[in-house]
């Protein structure tokens, strides 16, 4: 599970595919939590995002791996290393993260101007979901679009 686990940051930096999907699935699964890094933004900020939360690791695409600044996290490639990830354990892991735990950071352009780190409980996002399931009367049988960015958030 690259040491992820409860309060462990791991950045997602991919396009939107099924990488994303996988990527996105695999941190939470193994109780950790996501940094969107978006392809688009300027490196300068995807530096300074990077610096402020210190990802043990950085899931990515191949095509992407030249835009990415310099860091201390272990770089998994998504579409390259998936024979190396096919080794892993098949079953789902035990992660032990709590509704308290962190399920991701977000990056907000901040008052200043100066990208803010918020960071998100598991909670939150359950609350959320649950808050949107009630509205759009959602049950077991619908299936919803996720239409934003993944480094969007409407705000609190």
């Amino acid at each position: 599970m690259l040491g992820l686990g409860p309060e462990v940051v791991a950045a997602l930096y991919v396009e939107r595919s099924l990488e994303m999907a996988v990527g996105l699935l695999a941190i939470l699964k193994a109780g950790g939590a996501y940094l969107p890094l978006e392809p688009g933004y300027p490196r300068e900020r995807l530096a300074l995002m990077l610096e402020e939360t210190h990802p043990s690791v950085l899931l990515t695409q191949e095509r992407l791996n030249q835009g990415l600044p310099r860091t201390s996290a272990k770089i998994v490639r998504l579409d390259r290393d998936a024979p190396l990830t096919g080794l892993q354990q098949v079953d789902n892991p035990r992660s032990g993260a709590t509704s308290e735990n962190l399920a991701y950071v977000i990056f907000t352009s901040g008052s200043d101007g100066a990208p803010k780190g918020v960071l998100m409980p598991h909670q939150a996002l359950v609350n959320h979901s649950l808050a949107v399931g009630r509205t759009y009367r959602l049950d077991p049988n619908d299936r919803v679009l996720q239409f934003a960015s993944l480094s969007f958030d409407r705000g609190r």
